[in-house]
């Protein structure tokens, strides 16, 4: 902080905690905005900026990633900002978001299967991959697009929570983006359109209880009540 007068050293702790909160938050665009101007060479910030590149609210997210993280945009200049425990971190995180790639390529192996109309033996995979990877969201991916396939009746939503819940979900599958019913955009499309399908069923099976079933219960009660109290005025 040397060179830094009092008030300045509080308005730059101000924007990195306003900054982390931020990426908290997910609001990784805003965590740039409030960073403007915040010198490149502290430590501090630049890590605050990558990691809002990368799409990760801390580190331990961040090691969800399948890929090699120092092609993202900002980690050179967070590499600049480096002392020797920091650029050991980070190189550890690199080792295992590229083992992670390797992880999801294998699994991804099962949708080539499917391509070329192996529908058996891609159940088998994904089985196999489930079995092996049971944490990693493409594991379940592929096994859920596996079942859509080879049942036209399956409902792939309970399943698609065990999906929902894998930590390397946000950074592998979802990003946040999510469509009708909160399923992500970027799953099979089999999945999506099976997902929407189920989701509507249900949303109308809902509708059609509270028209025919809650609302004529409540409408009864309602003029139950006021009976009673008609009658107890009288």
């Amino acid at each position: 902080m040397q060179g830094y007068t009092d008030v300045d050293a509080k308005i730059l702790q101000g924007k990195l905690d306003l900054a982390q909160s931020k990426l908290q938050e997910g609001k990784f665009w805003q965590v740039h905005e409030v960073l403007q101007g915040v010198d490149s060479k502290l430590f501090a910030a630049e890590r605050l900026r990558f990691l809002a590149h990368a799409g990760a609210t801390d580190e331990m997210h961040l090691s969800t990633y399948a890929g090699d993280i120092t092609a993202i945009e900002g980690y050179k200049a967070l590499e600049r900002t480096f002392n020797a425990s920091a650029r050991q971190t980070y190189e550890e995180i690199a080792r295992v978001c590229l083992t992670n790639e390797c992880v999801v390529q294998e699994i991804l192996k099962g949708k080539q299967l499917l391509k070329v109309n192996l529908v058996d033996e891609a159940q088998k995979y994904a089985e196999n991959m489930l079995n092996k990877y049971c944490t990693y969201a493409r594991a379940w991916e592929l096994l859920i697009e596996v079942r859509c396939v080879k049942d036209a009746q399956y409902n792939p939503l309970n399943d698609l929570q065990y999906m929902l819940a894998c930590p390397d979900c946000y950074m592998t599958v979802t990003h946040g983006e999510t469509g009708f019913g909160g399923v992500p955009k970027s799953i099979a499309p089999i999945i999506a359109e099976r997902c929407e399908s189920f989701q509507a069923r249900a949303d109308k099976r809902k509708k059609w209880l509270y028209h025919f079933v809650l609302y004529p219960l409540i409408l009864a009660a309602g003029c139950a009540v006021t009976y009673g109290l008609w009658q107890l005025i009288q």
